[in-house]
């Protein structure tokens, strides 16, 4: 397993995408490329999870792009690896109930979360 310290992402417009893929999200260990996530919408073919050249590539569903930005942004440490022919993306270790300041409390759409309840002050 590789520790990500970084990454940046990247949309494809278009119908097609670009090579097949509609996102991509390239991970760092320092300033070396480690691994690389690739998202493919429904209609497209989701490639092999593979290293190549030293990176990991690992090939997802776009519905997932959500979910894998939330974990690269809240979780710490977080690493990537490839077990056989698949690929893994993990946190390490965390202490109960750890959150960190701005990181969401849910991996649910936030249009499908219930609303917020009244604050306290506002039933009397």
């Amino acid at each position: 397993m590789r520790r990500v310290t970084g990454h940046d992402v990247l949309f494809y417009g278009s119908p097609r995408g670009y090579e097949g893929n509609r996102a991509r999200i390239s991970l760092y260990q320092d300033d070396r490329m480690v691994g690389q996530i690739r998202f493919c919408d429904p209609d497209m073919t989701l490639a092999k999870d593979h290293e190549a050249d030293g990176i990991i590539r690992i090939h997802l569903p776009s519905s997932l792009v959500r979910g894998v930005l939330d974990l690269l942004r809240s979780g710490d440490p977080v690493y990537v690896g490839l077990a056989g022919n698949q690929g893994i993306l993990r946190t390490g270790p965390e202490s109960m109930g750890e959150r960190q300041e701005g990181a969401e409390a849910s991996l649910m759409d936030p249009e499908e979360a219930e609303p917020e309840a009244e604050a306290i002050d506002d039933w009397f």
